[in-house]
């Protein structure tokens, strides 16, 4: 957890988040995106396929219901099945840009995962109440076994990452040992204690050049976030006003794209419906926003409160930034 590191290790963890999260958002990496709709088309169709042969073979069963349940394990193999296609796809194209897998990485794919299965399962769900209808609601409905089913595979794909994620983390501390080990155990002889006395100082500038380039890849890092929440956070308050004035939260989806495909589509169904719910009924704060914002990100609020009040700061936006005006002072008149 970031809360029980030190704050230099927060911020490292946290730019590495933001980093990932990018490299492996499918709707930045255009061909990563290819890569998981054509999987997901496949397996759809798969769905349908078998979904036509089981009510073939079950057109003269006198019970409907035995009949849904058969689609319904079907479905649920069929989307365990896509889950591990999509997820090898996200470790070959992590491993094609050179990257190496790591327990971050492995968490960010998790988290893109569990959406897509929990959008899979809505969709799933949506269509048994539709076919529940269409029969006169004489049979029992399947929509909420889909939603459960949907939710099940999230958890049984989350725990098995998790520790793949835990084991990343062990072999990463095993091999930082390790190298520290091997530098202490070297001891230079007095040849190698010349050339590095000669080379010392050039040494010294290269590490003082790369210890400001981090710092300033840090702040670049921390303060493109801290814009992308300014922007969210800008759209959300107008979005939040236009609700509680009576509008539907879907009709809005035209007017705030952005803020729909990069916060509220991510967002879990529950946390949707409690952020339209809040909208309409209570006044909310920026950091009620801010909240719900950071939430797709996986940081806190607080954290991102502190990436948007920077970016703020370095624009000159903030108020603890800006220049305090000069104060008008009268002539002085004289008497004459």
């Amino acid at each position: 957890m970031l809360s029980e590191r030190f704050p230099s290790q927060q911020q490292g963890l946290a730019n590495q988040q933001v980093k990932t999260w990018r490299q492996i958002d499918p709707r930045q990496n255009s061909l990563l995106g290819k890569k998981l709709r054509r999987a997901t088309r496949q397996a759809m169709c798969e769905i349908e396929k078998r979904t036509e042969e089981i009510r073939l073979a079950n057109r003269l069963n006198c019970n409907p219901t035995a009949t849904e349940v058969q689609i319904l394990n079907m479905w649920g193999q069929e989307i365990n099945k896509l889950a591990e296609a999509s997820h090898a796809i996200y470790c070959k194209d992590w491993e094609l840009h050179g990257n190496k897998r790591t327990a971050i990485f492995v968490r960010a794919v998790s988290a893109q995962l569990s959406q897509t299965i929990n959008r899979l399962g809505s969709t799933a769900a949506h269509a048994a109440r539709r076919l529940h209808r269409r029969r006169g609601g004489t049979a029992g409905s399947l929509e909420g076994s889909y939603t459960g089913l949907a939710r099940k595979l999230c958890e049984d794909l989350k725990q098995r990452l998790e520790i793949e994620a835990e084991d990343l983390e062990v072999q990463a501390a095993q091999e930082d040992t390790r190298l520290n080990t091997a530098r202490e155990s070297v001891l230079p002889s007095a040849a190698s204690k010349v050339i590095l006395a000669d080379s010392s100082a050039r040494q010294a500038g290269r590490l003082k050049a790369a210890v400001i380039a981090d710092r300033t890849a840090r702040k670049r890092a921390r303060v493109d976030l801290g814009e992308w929440a300014e922007e969210r956070l800008r759209e959300g308050l107008a979005f939040v006003r236009l609700v509680r004035a009576g509008k539907q939260p879907e009709r809005l989806r035209t007017e705030f794209p952005v803020l729909f495909t990069e916060v509220i589509d991510k967002l879990q169904k529950r946390k949707q419906d409690l952020l339209f719910a809040e909208a309409q009924q209570l006044p909310m704060k920026v950091s009620d926003l801010m909240e719900r914002i950071a939430d797709v990100k996986g940081l806190s609020a607080a954290t991102l409160i502190d990436y948007r009040k920077e970016y703020r700061c370095e624009t000159g936006t903030a108020r603890k930034c800006r220049q305090p005006k000069a104060k008008k002072t009268r002539p002085d008149i004289t008497r004459g």
